[in-house]
């Protein structure tokens, strides 16, 4: 139960968070952005209104060196 408190707590601190940049370079929150994977959107909706397709890789690039420092500890 202690687990589920501290993820909802998270969850409330990253929801106003502006982390992503939308197709005008502003940051956004990610609330604004759609899931690709829903067919529907993919479908329906212009990729301005998706979350840009190299934000992940840009976001692994800034955790994986902080991981592999924490392995050669």
């Amino acid at each position: 139960e202690e687990l589920s408190e501290i993820k909802e707590q998270l969850f409330e601190k990253l929801e106003n968070l502006l982390i992503i940049h939308d197709a005008n370079s502003r940051l956004k929150q990610a609330k604004h952005f759609y899931d690709r994977t829903v067919r529907v959107f993919e479908v329906m909706l212009p990729e301005k209104l998706f979350i840009p397709k190299d934000f992940f890789k840009k976001l692994e690039q800034l955790i994986k060196p902080k991981n592999q420092a924490m392995f050669l500890t």
